[in-house]
């Protein structure tokens, strides 16, 4: 702030928020992948938006249906 101040010469860019700025940052607007990523006000989830974790409690790889086993019989 000091330098800025000091009338140097050298001179401050502000960020634009402006056209292209506000919709690829508009988070509502996001599809698809890019959607996970962030919860319903915009913050991003971290991780959880972007890996998908392994449920490994079934007895094999690809089982989906762990305590469902009850209601069909």
């Amino acid at each position: 702030e000091k330098i800025i101040e000091s009338q140097l010469g050298i001179k401050k860019t502000e960020v634009s928020k402006t056209g292209a700025i506000d919709r690829l940052t508009d988070t509502s607007k996001y599809t698809g992948s890019h959607k996970e990523r962030f919860d319903e006000a915009g913050k991003g989830k971290g991780v959880e938006g972007r890996v998908d974790k392994v449920d490994k409690s079934g007895y094999v790889g690809n089982y989906k249906g762990q305590g469902t086993y009850d209601e069909k019989h």
